[in-house]
C-alpha cells in the first residue's frame, strides 16, 4: 500500500506539504495478492547411487480470475551416480559422472487486478460545479488463468582431473500454454485500451553449460576460472483461435513489436528503409527514400549468453577476480534517440557528415517507420573487478579478531557494444507485454565500493 502527495508553490521557510498553495494532489495505491499452496514431495534412494524425487504442489491466487479454481504442478527429477558403479573406469583424467533428468509444470500468475474490472475516480465538472466521477480503470477478465509451463531437462556433470576440471550441461525444451497477453480492445467499447487473456503457446529451447576449473594451484599461486553459457531458442507456436475458428490475427504489442505466429514474442517490425545518395551530396532527401513492407527486424530477448570470471591469489593473501558477461543476437528500439530526432535535436538532422543511415533513420520518423532506431544490442560487459587483501590472523588476534579482508571493488566499468544508446541492458517497460524499448531511461551507474570486514 503507497500513497502519493504532490504540490506547488511551496510557501517560503517551509517544507511540508501543507504550504503548497496551488495543483495539490494526492493519489493511493494498494496491492493485495495472496497465494495458498500446499505441497507434496517425496525422495526415493537406492544404493546411494539413483535417486528419484516427485511431488506436486497445489496454488490458489487471488489474482486468478473468479471462475478458475486452483491449479497443480508435478514434477519428478531423476539423477543416476554413473561413476558408483563397478563398471565405469577409474583413472586419473576421468572422476565422476552424474546423469540426470527432470519433467515438471510450472505457472505464472496473473499481475495484481488483471482478472478484475475495477473503477477510479475521477472529478468531472458539470453545470461548472465538480462532482465526483469514476472511470474504468481495468476491463477484468473473470476466466483467466495462469500461464502453464511443462519443462524437460536431461544433462550431466562430470569430473576430470581430480575434480580440477568440473563440466555441467543441460538441455532444456520449454513449452508454456495459456499465455497471458494484453489484447487491444475496440476504442467502440468506452473500456480501457487492452484487456489480458489466455492465448497461444509459446516455446523455449536451449543448451546450458558450466565450466568449473582450478587452472593453476600449485603454491603460492592459485588460479581459478569459471565459464557459463546459454542459448535460448523462443518462438511463439500459436495465438489460438477466434470464436469463428479463425487463427488470431498479430497481436500489436506497441508500433514497433508484435506478437506474431512462428516469431520470437515482442518481435520487432517495421517497414524498412531504402535509401540512395543519386546525386552524391551526402545528404538523403525525402526523394531519395522508399518504404519497403513491414518485415521483421530482430528479438528483443538475447538468444546467446555466456560469462567468464577469472580469480587469481597469491599467496593467500592478494586475490584479484573479475566478471565479463556478454549478451548477444538480440534488437533494443533506442526509443531516446527516435525522440531526440523527432525533435531535430541530432546531429543527422542538420549536420552534413553524419552517415547516410542515420539520415535516413531520421527521415524515416516522419514517413512512418522507426527502423532505424531499432539497434543491435549485442554487447560485452567487464561486470565487476574486485582487490582483496586478507590480513594474517596474528595481526587481527591482537584485538581478538580474525579473517580481517580488505576489498575495493568497482561495478559497471566498461561496456563493449555498437548500441549508440547509454546502456543496451535498460528497459523503460520492464515486464510490460514484452515492450522493450529504451526511453529516457538511466542507464546502472558506474560505482567503487571499499569494504573491510572482520570476524570476532
Amino acid at each position: 500500500r503507497g500513497t502519493q502527495a504532490f504540490g506547488a508553490k511551496l510557501l517560503s521557510g517551509t517544507t511540508s506539504l501543507s504550504g503548497t498553495t496551488a495543483r495539490f494532489a494526492v493519489s493511493e495505491t494498494n496491492t493485495d495478492n495472496k497465494t495458498a499452496s500446499r505441497l507434496i514431495r517425496e525422495d526415493l534412494a537406492f544404493r546411494d547411487r539413483v535417486f528419484l524425487s516427485g511431488a506436486v504442489r497445489n496454488d490458489k491466487n487471488s489474482a486468478f480470475g473468479q471462475n478458475f479454481g486452483s491449479i497443480n504442478y508435478p514434477s519428478v527429477t531423476l539423477s543416476w551416480v554413473v561413476n558408483e558403479e563397478p563398471f565405469c573406469p577409474k583413472t586419473n583424467f576421468f572422476n565422476s559422472l552424474r546423469l540426470r533428468a527432470a519433467n515438471g509444470r510450472s505457472g505464472q500468475k496473473p499481475n495484481f487486478r488483471d482478472a478484475i474490472t475495477f473503477f477510479n475516480a475521477q472529478t468531472v465538472t458539470v453545470s461548472g460545479t465538480d462532482v465526483a466521477g469514476i472511470v474504468v480503470g481495468g476491463t477484468g477478465n473473470p476466466n483467466l488463468r495462469p500461464e502453464r509451463s511443462r519443462e524437460t531437462e536431461i544433462g550431466f556433470d562430470a569430473g576430470f582431473f581430480g575434480e580440477r576440471l568440473g563440466l555441467e550441461v543441460t538441455h532444456y525444451n520449454k513449452r508454456t500454454d495459456d499465455l497471458l497477453i494484453a489484447v487491444p480492445l475496440p476504442p467502440s467499447l468506452g473500456l480501457t485500451t487492452t484487456q489480458f487473456k489466455n492465448l497461444g503457446t509459446v516455446r523455449n529451447r536451449g543448451m546450458e553449460y558450466l565450466i568449473n576449473a582450478k587452472v593453476v594451484d600449485i603454491d603460492p599461486l592459485a588460479f581459478d576460472m569459471t565459464f557459463s553459457s546459454s542459448t535460448n531458442d523462443n518462438v511463439l507456436l500459436s495465438l489460438g483461435k477466434l470464436p469463428t475458428g479463425a487463427p488470431v490475427p498479430p497481436i500489436i504489442v506497441n508500433t514497433q513489436q508484435q506478437h506474431r505466429e512462428g516469431y520470437p514474442l515482442g518481435s520487432y517490425f517495421q517497414r524498412t528503409i531504402k535509401y540512395s545518395d543519386a546525386n552524391g551530396d551526402g545528404i538523403i532527401a525525402r526523394s531519395e527514400i522508399t518504404l519497403d513492407t513491414v518485415t521483421y527486424l530482430g528479438n528483443p530477448l538475447p538468444r546467446v549468453q555466456y560469462s567468464v570470471s577469472p580469480e587469481l591469489t597469491l599467496m593467500k593473501i592478494f586475490r584479484v577476480s573479475a566478471l565479463f558477461d556478454h549478451k548477444g543476437k538480440y534488437k533494443l528500439f533506442n526509443n531516446t534517440r527516435r525522440f531526440r530526432c523527432s525533435f531535430g535535436n541530432c546531429k543527422e538532422a542538420y549536420v552534413k557528415t553524419a552517415p547516410l543511415a542515420d539520415q535516413a533513420a531520421n527521415i524515416g520518423i516522419f514517413l512512418g517507420t522507426d527502423a532505424g532506431y531499432i539497434e543491435d544490442a549485442t554487447f560485452t560487459k567487464l561486470r565487476e573487478l574486485a582487490f582483496s587483501v586478507s590480513a594474517p590472523d596474528s595481526w587481527v588476534s591482537a584485538f581478538g579478531g580474525h579473517n580481517m579482508v580488505l576489498t575495493v571493488a568497482g561495478r559497471n566499468l566498461h561496456t563493449w557494444t555498437k548500441y549508440t544508446g547509454f546502456d543496451p541492458e535498460i528497459n523503460s517497460t520492464p515486464g510490460a507485454n514484452f515492450s522493450t524499448s529504451d526511453f529516457l531511461t538511466l542507464p546502472p551507474t558506474r560505482n567503487w565500493v571499499v569494504r573491510l570486514t572482520t570476524s570476532f
